[in-house]
Formats: C-alpha cells, sequence, structure tokens
C-alpha cells in the first residue's frame, strides 16, 4: 500500500471517528504528531 492511500485510509477511519463524536476512538486510531506528519506530506 503507498503511503498517500495508506494516509487516506487513516483520515477516512479518523473522520468517522469524529464524526461518531467518539475522539478516543480517534485519537487511538492515531497520535497528533502522526496527523501532523500526514498533513506534511500531503503538502508536498
Amino acid at each position: 500500500m503507498s503511503q498517500l492511500k495508506e494516509g487516506q485510509a487513516v483520515l477516512a477511519q479518523w473522520r468517522v471517528a469524529i464524526e461518531r463524536q467518539n475522539h478516543q476512538s480517534a485519537l487511538a486510531a492515531f497520535s497528533h504528531v502522526h496527523y501532523v506528519e500526514l498533513l506534511h506530506d500531503f503538502d508536498h
């Protein structure tokens, strides 16, 4: 799986968790640091 597709999958899981108001699951899906790294990767 490419890094981009993997990132998109993680973001999709995170968005679903947020939509369900399940913030603990969102945080468990990936750490804030990982989120920032993903944003940084998408920026380039």
